[in-house]
Parts: structure tokens; C-alpha cells; sequence
């Protein structure tokens, strides 16, 4: 099965970065440090493709703000693709704040761009344990699972995280992933699309339903899926994959399911 939906920097950079504190978010969290604690606040009405019931937590009302600090320039080298900067930022948060949940999930999202797998999930599950409602937890360990063909497991934090933020592109993402690995390519297709709804802009997701399309043998919808995904990324190791899929597509095949 091709396989080039691996979870990238730049969709765990977006999981991330939606995840932290607006400059109006860090002015509430200010005011609310020195009065009682609130579950009510959300993202901003325009943080597009997340989910609007996102609430501040606990664990991140208690973020010192030296450590908040520290995880937005993170989050700033995350999604300049500049891993090491972001971990080490991560990290010297962490030495502020060790219960620090966002900085524990960054670290991990980190890791599994790094490939190790062990550390990731031992980051990722500290930041459930010290948060137990952050979907983005959910999403960057749905991914770890994914990323390691644990399908099983990967299904499972999807679901936990859609739970806390059903109107979330990226828990629909890693769903489809999971279920593609599963052969569940009815399940693939319907999260694969509700994904690409929420954000169309993403553009592995093409790669995900084009696979799912081919496991219900839909070969038309396949073929435009595949062709969609070259328009927009066709220089890369994945496009050069896709290119050997399409041209094993049976043409008769392709005919037939255009009629």
C-alpha cells in the first residue's frame, strides 16, 4: 500500500499552533491567574479548521508566563521546520514547567518527525496524563500510532480526541489514516472527506481518499484524486509514487467507472 500520509511537520505544526494562546487568549489568561478558574473560554471565532469548543485548561492556567513564552517561539520553529530549535525551546519550557502539557506535546510531535517512536509517545502520554481533555494530545499520539501501522491504537486516540474536538480536521485525519491501514476503506473515505472539508487546503488528505477510492475499487474518483494531488505537490518522493500508481491503473477499469 503506498504509503505518503506519514504524519509531516507541517500538519503537526498546525495541530500545534492552533493549540496555543492567542495575544487575546494570553491577555485573559492573565486576567484569570488572579481569579478563579474558567473552563469557558475558546479560540477566537476565526482560528479556521479548529475546533471552537477548544477550552483553556487548567494545566495551562498554571503555565508560568516565561514558559509560555518559550513555547511560542516552539511553536514558531515548528512550523519553520526547524526541529531542533523547536525542541530545545520545548524543553527549556519544561524546565520551567515540567507539567507543562503544549510543551510536552510539541516535544513529542518533534520526536515522532524524528522517528523515535519510544520517546514521542512517553512525552505525548505525559501531556494526556497532566491534561487529560487536550485534544491535541489525542492527535499527535493518534499519529504516533499511525506512523508506527498501529492502526488499532491509532483509531482509538482518534476517536478520544474527536470526542473532546469533534469540529477538528485533524482527528478526521488521522481516523482516515488509521482506518485505511485497517482496510476499513468505507470508514477511510467518510473521514477522509470530512477532513477535506474542514480543510481543504490540506493536501495529503488527497493522497488518503485516492487510496481509499482504490480499496472500494473506484478507480475514476482514484485517478482524479491522484491528479488533484500532483497539481498541487509535483515534485515530490510522494508525487513520484503516485505517478507509478496511476499509470498501473487499468485503463478498461478507468473507463468503465466513468461511465
Amino acid at each position: 500500500m503506498l504509503r505518503p500520509y506519514q504524519a509531516t511537520a507541517l500538519a503537526l505544526a498546525s495541530v500545534i499552533c492552533f493549540s496555543l494562546p492567542s495575544p487575546a487568549q494570553s491577555a485573559k489568561l492573565e486576567q484569570k491567574r488572579s481569579g478563579p478558574l474558567s473552563f469557558s473560554a475558546s479560540l477566537p471565532g476565526k482560528a479556521k479548521n479548529f475546533v471552537e469548543q477548544n477550552l483553556i485548561s487548567v494545566n495551562q492556567l498554571r503555565a508560568p508566563r516565561k514558559a509560555i513564552n518559550l513555547l511560542v517561539k516552539a511553536d514558531e520553529y515548528l512550523r519553520r521546520n526547524d526541529l531542533q530549535k523547536a525542541k530545545d525551546l520545548a524543553s527549556r519550557a519544561l524546565d520551567v514547567y515540567p507539567e507543562y502539557a503544549q510543551a510536552l506535546t510539541l516535544r513529542g510531535t518533534v520526536e515522532l518527525q524524528n522517528k523515535d517512536f519510544d520517546r514521542a509517545t512517553d512525552d505525548v502520554q505525559h501531556a494526556i496524563d497532566q491534561d487529560p481533555h487536550s485534544a491535541t494530545a489525542y492527535f499527535v499520539m493518534a499519529a504516533i500510532f499511525n506512523s508506527q501501522s498501529r492502526y488499532r491504537e491509532a483509531a482509538l486516540e482518534s476517536d478520544r480526541a474527536l470526542a473532546i474536538a469533534p469540529g477538528a480536521w485533524q482527528g478526521y485525519f488521522e481516523a482516515s489514516r488509521a482506518a485505511l491501514g485497517l482496510g476499513d476503506f468505507a470508514n477511510a473515505l467518510r473521514y477522509g472527506t470530512q477532513a477535506s472539508s474542514l480543510c481543504p487546503d490540506f493536501y495529503p488528505t488527497r493522497v488518503v481518499l485516492a487510496e481509499s477510492y482504490l480499496g472500494l475499487k473506484h478507480y475514476s474518483q482514484a485517478a482524479e484524486a491522484f491528479r488533484a494531488y500532483l497539481k498541487i505537490d509535483p515534485n515530490s518522493d510522494t508525487a513520484a509514487r503516485v505517478r507509478t500508481v496511476l499509470a498501473r491503473l487499468p485503463a478498461t477499469a478507468l473507463a468503465d467507472n466513468a461511465k
